[in-house]
């Protein structure tokens, strides 16, 4: 970095070889697009550190992002964005007293609409178990009293 002194005080300013902070370097290459924010998830994630999350310039543009992906049409940036803002909660506080309320407002209903098909998968494939063995105990000739934890 090329150094500018000014009444004793020196003030570092960025060159051409300097590395981009952490978030802009992840905004620009790795959450580009949703469907790059899927594709790289499990690196965003581990590239994140709290390190990342000091005062920076680049900290509303990367909130705006996580919000974009969490109320993204594509499922798999949805949930994206909830593993980057969870992510992003762990490492700053301040980030997720801010926006903890707007995440929470969108993630509940995802969550509860996924649990609800979740539980539904759960119930109907209990239910054909269910019958498959009524109907093998039928067969056999044994007829079974009902049961309805079978």
């Amino acid at each position: 970095m090329a150094s500018v002194h000014y009444q004793k005080k020196v003030f570092k300013l960025p060159t051409a070889m300097d590395p981009p902070h952490p978030l802009k370097a992840l905004l620009q290459l790795q959450l580009a697009s949703d469907s790059y924010a899927v594709l790289h998830l499990s690196y965003v994630l581990g590239t994140l550190t709290s390190a990342c999350f000091l005062p920076s310039p680049h900290t509303q543009k990367w909130t705006a992002r996580i919000n974009s992906l969490m109320q993204s049409k594509d499922p798999g940036a949805r949930w994206a964005g909830l593993c980057i803002a969870h992510q992003t909660s762990v490492f700053s506080k301040s980030i997720m007293i801010e926006f903890a309320q707007s995440w929470l407002g969108v993630a509940l209903p995802l969550l509860s609409v996924s649990l609800f098909r979740v539980l539904r998968g759960l119930f109907i494939s209990y239910s054909q178990l269910s019958l498959e063995k009524r109907a093998r105990t039928h067969i056999k000739g044994v007829s079974a009293p009902f049961d309805p934890y079978v």
